[in-house]
């Protein structure tokens, strides 16, 4: 069987309501599993980059 890989954020908007938990419990819900995860603090420079 083949393992596809993708990636998520969670926004900081999550994380200041408390909700991180419940969307990883969702991902889970939906046939995903977590390998790996970082929390990090993104500078604005950084965010820019990563959404343009």
């Amino acid at each position: 069987m083949s393992t596809e890989k993708t990636f998520a954020i969670i926004k900081p908007d999550a994380c200041s309501r408390g909700v991180a938990g419940k969307v990883l419990a969702k991902i889970e819900e939906n046939g995903f599993q977590v390998i790996a995860m970082k929390r990090l603090w993104m500078t604005k420079k950084q965010a820019e980059g990563f959404y343009a």
